[in-house]
């Protein structure tokens, strides 16, 4: 996620290169393998997994906000 060039705001660009080519992403979706179904037995360590990364994402979040705070001259120091 950037703004560079002539972006007038952030914004994420991706693209889709096979074999060379440029190729449209509303389109490739289709030639992609289908997901498999995950079994039941698979869900709760799924679940698990994936509360695991939302914790770190929120941890980085956090981490963010404070450094942010950190470099805001309007907001005191912490003792």
């Amino acid at each position: 996620v950037g703004s560079t060039g002539a972006a007038t705001g952030p914004h994420l660009h991706y693209e889709f290169l096979i074999d060379g080519q440029h190729r449209d992403p509303r389109k490739v979706h289709r030639e992609l393998p289908k997901a498999k179904t995950l079994a039941a037995a698979e869900l709760p360590a799924y679940r698990s997994a994936i509360a695991d990364v939302s914790q770190q994402i929120a941890g980085l979040q956090e981490d963010r906000r404070l450094a942010m705070r950190s470099t805001d001259s309007s907001t005191p120091a912490a003792p």
